[in-house]
């Protein structure tokens, strides 16, 4: 994670959007939306070859093979799932893993500031 600071921080950032919008859109009463996330592993492919990180030896064998995750990707995509994991990241968000518990919570904070600002906002 050390290796791509931009990266992880660009990622979290557009997780958190992505709540956030979810949030409206389901508060909003706008069913025709959806916003699906996936949270991919690293994948094989040019972004860790020794041309783009030098550093690295071998570094195209990181990851899944880019054919299994378009698969993949396809198929958690036709299950219909808001969110999903591909990889190591799919014990995160199941019941009990971190990520489950964390989007609990935010859920919950949610309610908390709704209940915070509810005489301050229009009905």
């Amino acid at each position: 994670m050390i290796r791509t600071p931009n990266y992880n921080a660009s990622k979290s950032a557009l997780h958190t959007f992505i709540l956030n919008v979810r949030q409206q859109l389901r508060e909003g009463g706008c069913s025709n939306v959806r916003m699906v996330e996936v949270f991919p592993p690293a994948v094989q492919t040019e972004l860790h070859d020794e041309h783009h990180q030098p550093d690295l030896v071998n570094g195209g064998e990181i990851g899944m093979p880019l054919g299994e995750y378009i698969d993949t990707m396809y198929d958690g995509l036709v299950k219909g799932d808001d969110q999903f994991a591909i990889g190591p990241g799919e014990n995160l968000l199941k019941e009990g893993g971190w990520e489950y518990q964390r989007t609990q919570l935010y859920e919950a904070g949610q309610q908390v500031l709704k209940g915070s600002l509810a005489k301050y906002l229009k009905k």
